[in-house]
């Protein structure tokens, strides 16, 4: 095939000009032709040798354990604990991260918090202060809180965890966050 392609391209170079032109256009199809025939030629040659099933079942668990809390502020202050259960924890370093995800209505509010991670061998307290502020002023000592504004070094083990919240509000709404305890990779 690229004996071919050689002879038309040596053909092209010995005609005039105008006819050239035609001739290499019509030389530039049937290469391109020739090349696509060659490719269906090479595909249709392979035979398959080997084809390899792979089906499998994942049932990884994730270590990220979720609990759900309703908390009912009818009070201008209060505070809850709330016992989270247990979680294991790999040897790294961790840090608390809280979101605001909606609010309605009208209120303000100011709650800060303290995680806390209780093992038989040790315990790990992380303050959160002005954890979720929505129109309240809220004051806090300007020092880096590990665990909270820094990543904090745990050892790996399994932890009861506790969530000790505080609160100032007024008003009357609704509003959703969430509390996150993440592994700094």
């Amino acid at each position: 095939m690229f004996k071919h392609f050689v002879q038309v391209l040596s053909l092209l170079t010995r005609f005039p000009r105008c006819v050239g032109v035609v001739m290499r256009k019509t030389a530039m199809l049937v290469v391109a032709g020739s090349v696509a025939l060659a490719a269906i030629t090479i595909a249709l040659a392979l035979a398959p040798l080997l084809e390899v099933r792979i089906e499998g079942v994942v049932e990884v668990s994730s270590a990220l354990k979720t609990v759900d809390v309703n908390l009912v502020i009818d009070s201008e202050e209060g505070s809850q604990d709330i016992d989270l259960g247990e979680i294991k924890i790999p040897k790294g370093k961790v840090v608390t991260r809280v979101v605001l995800l909606s609010r309605e209505g009208e209120f303000n509010i100011s709650i800060s918090g303290l995680l806390v991670l209780k093992s038989e061998d040790r315990s790990y307290r992380i303050p959160m202060p002005c954890a979720i502020s929505i129109g309240e002023p809220c004051y806090r000592v300007m020092v880096i809180i590990p665990g909270y504004d820094a990543p904090m070094s745990v050892e790996e083990d399994t932890y009861r965890a506790t969530l000790e919240l505080n609160w100032r509000a007024r008003g009357s709404g609704r509003f959703s966050a969430r509390l996150y305890l993440e592994k700094v990779e």
